[in-house]
């Protein structure tokens, strides 16, 4: 889908798109505050670019109609938890099954309004009162504030020569207990963070980064059961991911439903997740407080998180393409690693030993 019909989509359906303009012409970031104030997707070329992630085109002609989750896509998109266990949000009794699960309007329907759009027209604030209940019949009502703003230089562009295009944004998410009641152990802690959905084709992986220690130390890094009635058979299926010391490599072609989680001690801020059948690198980093409660008892809780697109333009065949552009962005963001000290650029500093090793026999399976 082009960016371009994305934006007649959401006028034509009613849905008001507020478009965030970069300095350079084309660069581009639509947002929906009426589609739960949602990032639907960033272009380097709004006329001519396709959009950067999956779009619900079914769900937005629909409108906010399905009982169980209206899934309107988009690059980024709020979330709470817990979803499970005796204070979760997302099922309806506690058997927790997969026919029980279900999304809240605050995440599944609940519009945002518009607080303020810059003159520059490079950020915006979207706001929104929501009221969330948990298993245990216990209500919160939070103030929800969304800041999203166009980023044009990334740091994963030091050290690469020319040919780079870059866009993204930046969301700051403030939320603020107004309800009667402070939040804490006997309610039920909240959490909240800002999902995304991305494009998926075949040959695409994620790469997700996590602190190298001894596995006696931790215990196992990733987590492949988080939600067992998500995935086939109840865990995510060993051909679909290799686990190295410092990172796991995930395929994200689509075919396979699955949530995966790495703890708090073994979390680093960000990921990343490559095509090989394209030129495009989509990189995430947030900020991370392990030591903090998911929710503060009293005023609000704070998230930001980063969203890069990298692309490359490769003077290759296809088949080169797919390999060199890979393989030349992993080894960029590792000569990119020196300056910047433990910098962002760490998600695929390690990767290029596994891009040879691990990414090519997941290929092969």
């Amino acid at each position: 889908m082009r960016f371009s019909e994305l934006v007649e989509l959401l006028e034509d359906t009613g849905h008001a798109p507020l478009l965030l303009v970069g300095r350079r012409a084309g660069l581009q970031v639509v947002c929906a505050p009426t589609l739960v104030g949602r990032v639907m997707s960033c272009a380097f070329d709004a006329q001519r670019s396709d959009t950067l992630g999956w779009i619900g085109v079914e769900a937005i002609e629909r409108g906010a109609v399905d009982p169980v989750f209206n899934n309107f896509g988009g690059e980024e998109r709020i979330w709470f938890g817990p979803e499970g266990s005796q204070f979760g949000l997302h099922f309806a009794d506690k058997e927790q099954s997969f026919a029980a699960y279900r999304v809240q309007p605050a995440m599944s329907s609940l519009p945002y309004t518009l607080l303020r759009l810059s003159p520059q027209q490079d950020f915006l604030v979207m706001f929104s009162r929501i009221e969330l209940s948990n298993l245990q019949g216990t209500r919160f009502t939070l103030d929800v504030e969304r800041t999203v703003r166009l980023v044009e230089v990334s740091p994963y562009q030091l050290g690469v020569d020319g040919g780079v295009e870059t866009i993204g944004f930046q969301s700051e998410t403030l939320i603020t207990n107004i309800g009667p009641r402070s939040i804490g152990a006997e309610t039920g802690y909240l959490s909240c963070w800002t999902p995304g959905t991305h494009s998926n084709r075949a040959g695409s992986f994620v790469v997700m980064p996590f602190r190298a220690t001894e596995a006696h130390e931790e215990g196992d890094p990733v987590l492949r059961d988080y939600f067992k009635h998500f995935c086939v058979g109840g865990r995510f299926p060993a051909e679909r991911w290799r686990i190295g010391h410092d990172h796991a490599v995930l395929k994200s072609d689509g075919k396979c439903r699955v949530k995966v989680s790495i703890g708090p001690k073994r979390a680093l801020n960000r990921i990343g997740s490559v095509g090989m059948d394209g030129t495009e690198l989509t990189i995430n980093d947030f900020d991370v407080y392990p030591e903090f409660r998911m929710l503060l008892r009293f005023g609000g809780r704070y998230h930001r998180k980063r969203s890069w697109k990298v692309k490359r333009s490769v003077p290759t065949s296809t088949a080169q393409m797919n390999e060199v552009t890979a393989q030349e962005t992993f080894t960029n963001s590792k000569r990119c690693h020196q300056p910047c000290g433990s910098g962002p650029a760490k998600v695929l500093s390690t990767a290029i030993e596994w891009y040879t090793s691990a990414v090519r026999s997941t290929t092969s399976t």
